[in-house]
């Protein structure tokens, strides 16, 4: 039985954990912070009046979608933004610690990571307010410990999976497309490798990253929506 138990994914236990902690927020819903009525508000526009009418009454309409794809399920919508952030914190919590298990997968140090993370009070305040910014951090960290895959194994996978997770993560704060652009030009530093080698890697990322920028962007355009005017009202927000 002690085997065993040492043989559980400590990530799946700090998800569950986190889970649990984010239950009790539905539990005990308080007063709904400032911009969680922006965001249910283009939620309700989206189920109203589709995609386009969405984005035209927010910039930032992606989380808001979220939320409103939740409430299919026969939940409110602020209940439904809680559930939202629920997922990306547990996301968060799986993937900060499946990059220190790059670095090092001693099993006392994945638990002290594990326990760091779902106590750190920075982060477990905004647990009950609906806020773009848990889905932002959440896909920023899951794709770099898909970059730090991909810089093991050379996988396309990994690849796909740290340029998709970050336009994703572009779509709530547009801060993500900083880290998508500059974060490949490390492969140039990685002396694991010979200096062709970094070049090869680097010039294989950024095919995929282009490629999957183009696929995204038609996309978005099949729905309607005009790339160049949401890429420019994202910019000029800062």
């Amino acid at each position: 039985m002690q085997n065993d138990w040492r043989q559980i994914d400590i990530r799946w236990l700090a998800v569950i954990a986190s889970l649990a902690v984010s239950v009790s927020t539905l539990l005990f819903q308080g007063e709904p912070n400032a911009d969680a009525y922006t965001y249910v508000r283009t939620a309700e526009i989206f189920l109203s009046d589709g995609v386009v009418a969405a984005y035209q009454h927010y910039f930032w309409a992606t989380y808001s979608i979220l939320i409103a794809a939740v409430s299919w399920f026969g939940i409110d919508l602020f209940s439904a933004g809680l559930l939202v952030n629920s997922f990306f914190y547990a996301l968060l919590v799986f993937a900060f610690i499946s990059i220190i298990r790059e670095i090092d997968d001693s099993r006392p140090l994945l638990l002290i990571a594990a326990i760091i993370l779902l106590v750190y009070p920075q982060l477990n305040e905004y647990r009950n307010s609906i806020i773009r910014d848990i889905g932002y951090w959440a896909l920023s960290v899951f794709a770099l410990w898909q970059y730090l895959l991909f810089t093991r194994t050379q996988l396309t996978k990994h690849a796909l999976c740290y340029c998709g997770s970050l336009l994703f993560a572009a779509a709530f704060r547009v801060e993500a497309l900083a880290y998508l652009i500059l974060t490949p030009f490390s492969l140039l530093l990685d002396i694991r490798f010979e200096p062709k080698i970094r070049k090869k890697l680097l010039l294989k990322l950024g095919g995929i990253l282009l490629t999957t920028a183009i696929f995204m962007s038609l996309c978005l355009a099949l729905m309607g929506l005009n790339i160049a005017n949401l890429f420019i009202e994202f910019i000029s927000v800062y």
